[in-house]
């Protein structure tokens, strides 16, 4: 049970990083003066790819091991 906290903090804690890491792009790319619907498809896109690509991999590794 301890196993899978740790695994779920630690997935936690990086999908809050990359969530900040996105907005930190998204602000300072706004500031330099990007367009909005690149912006908001890029942001999503990557967004998505992040999650699920954690989601994916702790399933895989919670599968595996």
């Amino acid at each position: 049970m301890r196993k899978i906290g740790y695994q779920l903090a630690k997935l936690i804690y990086r999908m809050i990083a990359s969530v900040l890491v996105i907005f930190f792009i998204n602000v300072t790319g706004g500031l330099i003066g990007f367009h909005l619907p690149i912006n908001v498809i890029t942001v999503g896109m990557t967004t998505l790819l992040s999650g699920y690509g954690l989601m994916g991999l702790i399933l895989a590794k919670t599968i595996l091991f």
